[in-house]
Order: structure tokens, then C-alpha cells, then sequence
């Protein structure tokens, strides 16, 4: 039994392996869709599982664990195997099929006894899945004790052989880390470079990006910061991208190079976050981080999504930091020395800076979605605190009553509602279902990495140890904000932050996933390569890096138009007395590329409805001019006029013709 597990597992492997050749190759570049050999592997990684099942089963491998507590893993796990072939079998283009409209009424309701079933030997099963999971708890901690150990000795032995570096505070850090993983670690933020300069200048700005290239522009050349007009994300985007401009010159690559350098330095804070699990659990988590599509692609744009995720890590770690300097049992009025000293006073001064950033200097940002931190921040605060003190009570009663003034006033600053009434599963769809964004588009057996594994092996009851309780808090109150909350269109930059604690679960369930294959299989090296072949999509990856064709792009889905042939059409044909109408796309545009000049230029947002009054209004009050319209494919509000001629205040406008994803109108002599 043990060598057919064992050969069946080579043979997925082998697979997974043609899977990534018959998808044409690492330096292909397809929109990669599900195909049948896609299937063959879900159906494999199916049997798969049932024989691993079937072989702990037969050996109790984890003790003396009842039947029925394998039988509740498999039907966990096909949960979500299970998905992917009803997303199959409920697609429209096979409901003419006899079979598929005969079984079709049967899916659902037979996923929902799936399901249902799970909660019931869920509950019958709790013991044995207790004893699982303090199996599980046992690895993580045995790894994290190993870590402290081989820290210790490595210290001892600097300070022996070293000692005249003893007192350099970097030096020291880096040896007790290890040279493996220093190394490691430095190895996987060089490739993380690679993958986000790779092209860096290849596609042409999207709409928002022009608006920060804009102002940094203006500022390289002269204009007080005080006069800058577009504000969002001043000093985390705008200065930076200014100062790469002096390095570097205007340019698109210059511009989108800090956005690169801020992203994968946010690998530094993940490492010391996810290192208080365990080591290998930290470099599973920076591995994510370089290889996400996701992470890629938005590091690579000129918008403050780029530079969050090393403030997001950076101030997870200093709430931790200030938590683990609380004492347990704290009473305010009387504890206060214990908790005023010098290194909390910095922790909570950086915390109330942060707040202040995003509520009053920063507010049109989207920096704010931070706020669900400070939320998980306060709850496990709350833990910390001596309860049968009355003063306690009423200072949290007072601290809780401000702050949710203070945010209800924040949030509904702009007349917007706050809540929408409704579940909107677009953000949810992001991090499940083989979402587009992620490592394992298209990719089997999830279910057994994401959050099964990451919670087991989460122990919630030792308040010292509370990395991964607060990233799921976190994540948990991310996700129920973006699926309950008013969020501003569909758009997976919004969700961004999500994918900060999605990464860091994803590894700990990576580290469980291989602990547990490795104990049935005796083989370590065969069970790291069997799940990252099943999980890892190698191509989705370098997508975002490959992809040079203007249009929507694949993994951010922002829509880069091409706009250098309308400008250069415009270069060699508009006159002086000319105006230009246009979108503000194509306004900012021009201001970017800096040598077309206008006697005037009007522009209109395109999701506004005065847009055709703005053009013919232009046309009324102007003899001649240009009107540059921009189309994103069934997007008709880019489109006030249609592109065909026209005549309006007695003056024939033009249909010049189609110039990359613009149209050209023309009026006048």
C-alpha cells in the first residue's frame, strides 16, 4: 500500500508537470483557462486524497483517532474539490447536454449536504480533531522551539569568535538568523526585483497613475508642494516618484520604481511578523509575497497600493510589539508605570501618528481600510485588562464611545452610505474559486492549504503567542468589511489589504500541509514538491511581468489604453487657435507627455453625466478643435459622441477615424 501512495503521488506530480508544458510553456502568455487536462488532474488529486485517507485510516497515524474524524477531513476537502466541477457541470454552454440537465436540480442541494454533513461529524468528531490539532500545534511549536535554540547557539558563537562585533546590534541580528536563511531570504527578494522591474516600463500609465506622475512632474520642476492640486498620497507616493525623477529623469520606468522598491521592502516587516511562528513559516510567507501575481502587478503601478503592504506589516508588528509590553491584568489608574515606559510611549505615538494620517491629513486615501487593524488591535487589547476594576470599565466605555464617533464621523465624511444592505461576494471571489489574482489560479487541492490547516494549527488560548490569532482577526474583519461595507466600484486594488493576511495564512497552512503529507509519506522532499507543484501556477506568475499588450491587464484588471497614436496623430495636425476636448485620461495624458499645445483644453470625467455638455458646449464657443474620446469596449459613458460625423451649432464636426483606443472628432478650418 505504502509504494502505490507513493507512485500515485509521482504520477500527479508528473501531471502537474505536463499541465505546466501543455499550457504552452513557462513564456506563455495566455488569459489560462480550464481544460480538460486541468480537470484529469482535479479528479486525480481526488483519488489522491482518498488514498491517503483510506492509508490513515488503516494505521491511525495520529493515535488513537476514531473513524469518523477521517471521514469529516475528506468530506472538508471536498468542500472545495468539489466546487470546481459544479462551476463545470453548471456552465450554460453544457445544459443542452441530456446528462448535465438531468443531474443539474441535484448539485446544489447535494453540495449543501456536503456541507452539512461536515458540521455534523464535525461535532461528533471534536475530540479526535482536538487531538489532530495539538499534533499540529506541536510541529509549529517544536519548529519555532528548534528556531530559538539554533538562534542561542549561533549568538554564543559570535560573541565568542567575534567579539569585537559583539556590540554591533546588525551584525549580531544577522548571524543569530542563520546564514541560510539570511541568504534565503536575500535570494527571494533579488528574484521579487527581477519580477517587478522585468518590463517595468512597457505598458503605458492607466488613468490614476497620470495623476501622480503629473504632480511629481510639476514638483521636479518648480511647484510649491502647497500648490500641488491632487493631494492623495502626497508624501507616500507623489514625493517619492519626485525624487526618483531627479535620480533618474522623467520617465515612466523612474516613476514606477518606487512603488517596486516600497513593495518588496514590505518583505523585511513580513519576515519579522511571520518569524514569530515559526522561520520556515516567515520564508514560505516571503515566497508568497514575491511570487503573487497580485503583489507583482500592483507593485508595478503608480498608486500608494504599491507602498501598503510594508506599512501594513511594518504596523502589525509594532502593535505586537506594544501588546507583548503590556503587563496581563492591567488596571489603568494603577499600573501606570508599567505601561508608560519609554518604548510604549514610541509604539503608541507611531499608532496615534498612523490614525491622525489617515483621518485628517490623508482621508481621500485608501490607507483607511487599516482602520480594521486598530479594530483587531483594540479587541486583543481588551484581553490584557484586569476586569473587575470598575475605572477600567468606564475608561474602554469612554476610549470605545470616542472612536466610534470619531471613525462613524470619518467614514461618513462624504455623504456616502456605509453600509450596503447586502453580501457582496465580488471581493470574496478574489480570494476563492480560483481567483485570477492568486498563486493557484486554476490550481487543485486549496482546500487543503488554505484556512483548515492555518486554523488548527492556530492556538488561541496562549495569550504569549498571538501572531496568527491577531493576522486571522484581522483577515476575518477584512474580509466581512469589503463582502458588508460601501466600497467605492469593483475593483481588486480595493481588496489589497486582504491579500497581506491571506499571505500569511497561506503559508502557515503550506507549513501544515507539508508536515502532514510528510508524516504519511516518510518523504519531506517529495512533499514539498507534490503541494507547490499542485499549488503554484508558474506561468500565472509571470504574468503580470510579460504582459506588454495595452488593454485591461490581466491580473489588476486596470485598463492601460493606448494613447500614443492619437497623441502623435494630434502632433502633426493640430494648429495653433486649436482646443481640445477630451476625457481627463487623455488631458492628464498630454500633460505627461509635456510638447502638444492647445490654446485650451477642456476635459470631462468619463463617469460623469455632464460629459456631453461639456464637448458641446466646446464646440458652440470655439471655431476649432479636437475632440479625443477614449473606449474601453462596452464602457459607453467614455463615449459622449459616437465616432461618426455630426453637426452641432451649425458646425460640422468630423469623424477623423480610430487612433489605438481613441477616436478623433475634428470642427473647424
Amino acid at each position: 500500500m505504502k509504494d502505490f501512495i507513493r507512485y500515485s503521488l509521482a504520477a500527479l506530480v508528473s501531471l502537474c508537470v505536463a499541465y505546466l508544458v501543455l499550457q504552452g510553456g513557462i513564456l506563455r502568455l495566455p488569459y489560462i483557462q480550464v481544460s480538460t487536462l486541468h480537470k484529469l488532474i482535479i479528479l486525480c488529486s481526488e483519488l489522491f486524497l482518498g488514498l491517503f485517507l483510506f492509508s490513515i485510516y488503516q494505521k491511525k497515524t495520529w493515535g488513537d483517532v476514531k473513524k469518523g474524524t477521517y471521514l469529516l477531513v475528506f468530506l472538508i476537502a471536498n468542500c472545495f474539490i468539489a466546487y470546481p466541477f459544479l462551476t463545470f457541470y453548471l456552465d450554460k454552454a453544457r445544459l443542452e447536454v441530456p446528462l448535465i440537465r438531468l443531474i443539474r436540480p441535484y448539485l446544489i442541494p447535494g453540495y449543501a449536504a456536503l456541507v452539512a454533513s461536515v458540521g455534523v461529524i464535525a461535532l461528533l468528531s471534536y475530540r479526535d480533531v482536538g487531538r489532530f490539532r495539538a499534533w499540529l500545534v506541536g510541529v509549529v511549536d517544536g519548529q519555532e522551539q528548534r528556531d530559538l535554540q539554533a538562534a542561542s547557539e549561533q549568538e554564543a558563537h559570535f560573541r565568542q569568535r567575534y567579539p569585537n562585533l559583539a556590540h554591533l546590534p546588525l551584525a549580531l541580528a544577522l548571524y543569530r538568523e542563520g546564514w541560510k536563511y539570511v541568504l534565503a531570504l536575500l535570494a527571494l527578494m533579488g528574484l521579487g526585483l527581477v519580477l517587478r522591474l522585468w518590463n517595468l516600463g512597457a505598458l503605458p500609465p492607466y488613468s490614476d497613475e497620470l495623476l501622480h506622475l503629473n504632480a511629481a512632474k510639476a514638483i521636479v520642476q518648480g511647484l510649491a508642494l502647497g500648490q500641488i492640486e491632487y493631494r492623495r498620497s502626497l508624501y507616500t507616493v507623489t514625493l517619492p516618484v519626485a525624487a526618483s525623477f531627479r535620480l533618474y529623469g522623467i520617465n515612466l520606468w523612474a516613476g514606477r520604481l518606487p512603488g517596486v522598491i516600497l513593495n518588496i521592502l514590505g518583505v523585511l516587516p513580513l519576515y519579522m511578523l511571520s518569524k514569530r511562528i515559526n522561520k520556515p513559516v516567515a520564508l514560505l510567507a516571503v515566497g508568497l509575497y514575491v511570487f503573487s501575481p497580485w503583489m507583482i502587478a500592483i507593485s508595478r503601478t503608480v498608486r500608494e497600493y504599491a507602498t501598503y503592504a510594508l506599512y501594513f506589516y511594518l504596523i502589525a508588528w509594532i502593535m505586537l510589539k506594544f501588546y507583548e509590553g503590556l503587563p496581563s491584568g492591567l488596571v489603568f489608574l494603577r499600573d501606570y508605570r508599567n505601561y508608560l515606559t519609554p518604548w510604549n510611549l514610541v509604539y503608541a505615538g507611531v499608532l496615534g501618528l498612523v490614525f491622525i494620517y489617515f483621518t485628517w491629513v490623508d482621508p481621500l486615501s485608501t490607507f483607511k481600510v487599516i482602520l480594521g487593524m486598530y479594530l483587531a488591535f483594540g479587541l486583543f487589547l481588551l484581553g490584557k485588562l484586569d476586569w473587575r476594576n470598575p475605572g477600567n470599565l468606564l475608561i474602554v466605555l469612554l476610549v470605545a464611545a470616542a472612536g466610534a464617533f470619531q471613525v462613524i464621523t470619518f467614514l461618513t465624511l462624504r455623504n456616502r452610505p456605509l453600509v450596503t444592505g447586502t453580501v457582496d461576494s465580488y471581493y470574496l471571489a478574489l480570494f476563492y474559486d480560483h481567483p485570477i489574482q492568486q498563486w493557484y489560479y486554476n490550481r487543485p487541492l486549496i482546500a487543503i492549504v488554505l484556512l483548515i490547516l492555518a486554523l488548527l494549527a492556530a492556538d488561541f488560548l496562549r495569550k504569549k503567542k498571538v501572531v496568527l490569532p491577531f493576522t486571522l482577526l484581522i483577515y476575518g474583519i477584512a474580509q466581512l468589511s469589503f463582502a458588508a461595507l460601501w466600497v467605492k466600484g469593483f475593483k481588486p486594488r480595493y481588496a489589497i489589504s486582504i491579500e497581506f493576511w491571506h499571505i500569511l495564512i497561506m503559508a502557515v497552512g503550506l507549513f501544515a500541509a507539508q508536515a502532514v503529507v510528510q508524516k504519511l509519506t516518510h518523504k519531506g522532499t517529495i512533499a514539498w514538491v507534490g503541494l507547490l507543484l499542485l499549488f503554484w501556477n508558474i506561468p500565472h506568475t509571470l504574468l503580470p511581468s510579460l504582459n506588454t499588450t495595452p488593454g485591461y491587464a490581466p491580473i489588476t484588471e486596470e485598463h492601460h489604453a493606448n494613447l500614443s497614436a492619437a497623441y502623435a496623430y494630434l502632433q502633426s495636425h493640430a494648429r495653433s487657435g486649436d482646443v481640445l476636448v477630451s476625457s481627463t485620461y487623455f488631458k492628464n495624458y498630454v500633460g505627461w507627455i509635456g510638447d502638444l499645445r492647445f490654446d485650451k483644453a477642456f476635459a470631462f470625467r468619463y463617469n460623469r453625466t455632464e460629459a456631453k455638455t461639456v464637448v458641446f458646449e466646446t464646440i458652440k464657443n470655439y471655431p476649432s478643435g479636437w475632440i479625443v474620446l477614449y473606449t474601453r469596449g462596452d464602457d459607453l459613458w467614455w463615449q459622449p459622441l459616437p465616432p461618426e460625423s455630426l453637426t452641432h451649432a451649425e458646425k460640422r464636426v468630423k469623424f477623423v477615424g480610430w487612433y489605438g483606443d481613441q477616436y478623433i472628432l475634428h470642427w473647424g478650418e
